[in-house]
């Protein structure tokens, strides 16, 4: 009877060990995931302040359904705006293959240009990887508060 009390602590010891070495593994890849989502961000949202389109495409996947469509709507904002992108908050949600989710708080604020509303912006961004690296695919606004 000792022995089989010896071998079922033995078991539970292992399998709680290898359930908490599993789980820390989990935490640090999701640390880092979560900081490789926000570093192409940033990235983004620089290349867009400095109006460089040269930046900005490749920071978003050759594949998404908005790759054309960034290129067009850059070259018609870049000449008329100057405008202040922020992150206000970055969190970091769910990684299922080659995508991945963050919820994001951003704030656009015009510094020149005509008539423009400043916005607080909370959406979910979608990633994907694209040989090995995260890229913007998509996005979905939850909420926009203008701001003036």
């Amino acid at each position: 009877m000792k022995k089989i009390i010896a071998e079922v602590l033995v078991f539970v010891s292992l399998f709680c060990f290898s359930n908490f070495a599993f789980a820390a593994d989990i935490s640090e890849q999701s640390f880092k995931t979560s900081a490789d989502l926000e570093k192409v961000l940033r990235e983004n949202f620089d290349a867009y302040e400095k109006e460089e389109i040269f930046r900005v495409l490749p920071t978003v996947h050759t594949l998404s359904p908005t790759y054309a469509s960034t290129k067009d709507v850059a070259n018609k904002i870049f000449p008329v705006y100057d405008l202040k992108y922020e992150l206000m908050s970055f969190r970091y949600l769910i990684t299922d293959g080659d995508f991945a989710l963050a919820r994001v708080l951003q704030k656009t604020s015009k510094v020149s240009g005509p008539a423009f509303r400043n916005n607080l912006i909370d959406l979910i961004v979608i990633f994907r990887q694209e040989k090995g690296q995260w890229k913007l695919w998509s996005q979905v606004i939850l909420e926009i508060e203008f701001l003036n």
